[in-house]
C-alpha cells in the first residue's frame, strides 16, 4: 500500500475536476458487482474543487438506494488545498465522513477503510 500512496502523492491537483460524476461512475460499479454483504463503499480522494453538481449525485446515490435498498457511506479524503464545504454535503448526504489527508494521506485512507 505504501507504494501505492507514494504514487498518488504525485499526482498533480489543482480543481476543476467533476468529482460527483466520479463518484456515480462508482456507484453504478458496486451496485453491478458487489452485494450488500461485502459492506461497500465509496472513498474519494480529492482536492475538494468540484466543478461538478451536486444534484448529479443526489440523483446517483437515490438511484443506487432505489435499486439495492442499501445506502452507502461516501468517504471522502482531502489533500491539496481542499474545499470541505463540498465534502461535507457529500458526508452528510450520504451518512459518510471527510478525513484530512494534507499532512498524512496514508492515514487518512486507513481511517475511511477503517470506517466501513
Amino acid at each position: 500500500y505504501r507504494r501505492k500512496m507514494e504514487i498518488i502523492n504525485q499526482v498533480p491537483f489543482g480543481g476543476g475536476t467533476d468529482m460527483y460524476s466520479g463518484i456515480v461512475v462508482g456507484l453504478e460499479y458496486l451496485q453491478k458487482y458487489c452485494s450488500p454483504e461485502q459492506l461497500p463503499a465509496v472513498i474519494v480522494m480529492t482536492d475538494g474543487m468540484s466543478d461538478g453538481r451536486f444534484r448529479n449525485l443526489e440523483r446517483g446515490w437515490e438511484s443506487y438506494y432505489q435499486n439495492t435498498g442499501y445506502r452507502i457511506p461516501i468517504y471522502s479524503i482531502t489533500f491539496g488545498n481542499a474545499d470541505e464545504s463540498q465534502l461535507e454535503d457529500v458526508a452528510e448526504l450520504t451518512l459518510g465522513d471527510v478525513f484530512d489527508g494534507t499532512s498524512d494521506l496514508w492515514t487518512a485512507f486507513a481511517k475511511a477503510k477503517g470506517n466501513n
